[in-house]
């Protein structure tokens, strides 16, 4: 028997447009609740920011808010799954992707979305005493942070870990110490310091992986076991790219450590064809 995840799997019926009150069209939100530790109306809620990709993901993930702070707290605990990820599409599978439908996938729509379910939620479960502190990751955290800001009615505080916030005002970048090549600088030092030469050897297999796309498709297809040859090379190196820089963001142990994992794969020693199929 398979076993039960610690939460129940609930649908709220959201507003798709929050900014026009005339237009009465909804779709079903996803949502995740545990009431396992709550101490019934009155007791707080631990309200879960949701930002980009399925919410059962970030549940996993945050331990502390579900294990640690609901049973201290006797807190009622709600995952929100933020419109356009997961199961919550507000026009389905197929046509939310378009650019009118993605026109509303906006930090004001989420936050709104975010607002109305937890003013419903406390109005079903008879908890209109019941204080809500909302928590976010990354993203998750600048929503955290923004949910706070602009509806102080509907939450108490917010918890905003990893939460980019310095990045939003060019203003205060130099008082912050960041600049537009901090994050680069980050991910660099991240696989200099995992094992020397990792960087260096990574930066010659992106070249390297950059010049096959584009001379020789086939063998590219080989290395990175493609179905066929990349047929925009620009995009397969920034697909490359994209997941060596997104790692050193993820580098746990229970995930695999996987920028410990990419500098033991990719070797400074590897030449051409083996350096290729390392990366």
């Amino acid at each position: 028997t398979a076993t039960q995840p610690p939460y129940d799997t609930r649908f709220f019926e959201q507003r798709v447009d929050h900014a026009s009150p005339a237009a009465n069209a909804t779709w079903r939100q996803r949502y995740l609740i545990s009431e396992a530790h709550w101490g019934g109306p009155g007791s707080p809620i631990l309200f879960y920011t949701g930002n980009e990709g399925p919410i059962t993901g970030f549940w996993a993930a945050c331990g502390f808010v579900t294990e640690v702070l609901a049973p201290r707290l006797g807190a009622l605990v709600v995952f929100a799954e933020q419109r356009f990820y997961g199961e919550s599409l507000p026009f389905g599978r197929i046509g939310s992707f378009s650019p009118a439908a993605l026109a509303l996938l906006t930090a004001e729509q989420v936050l709104a979305d975010y607002a109305l379910l937890l003013t419903s939620l406390k109005a079903q479960l008879h908890a209109a005493e019941s204080r809500v502190v909302a928590f976010g990751g990354s993203f998750g955290g600048t929503l955290a942070t923004l949910f706070r800001a602009k509806y102080p009615h509907v939450v108490v505080g917010a918890l905003a870990a990893s939460a980019p916030l310095g990045y939003y005002s060019p203003t205060y970048w130099k008082e912050r110490g960041v600049d537009e090549l901090t994050w680069f600088r980050t991910v660099e030092r991240v696989y200099t310091e995992a094992k020397e030469g990792c960087y260096e050897t990574l930066v010659r297999a992106v070249h390297l992986a950059n010049a096959t796309a584009r001379s020789d498709g086939r063998a590219a297809a080989a290395a990175f076991g493609l179905c066929s040859p990349p047929e925009d090379a620009d995009a397969f190196v920034f697909w490359v790219t994209e997941a060596l820089e997104s790692m050193p963001q993820i580098d746990y142990q229970d995930a695999g450590s996987p920028v410990n994992a990419t500098c033991e794969a990719v070797r400074r020693e590897l030449q051409g064809a083996e350096l290729l199929a390392a990366l």
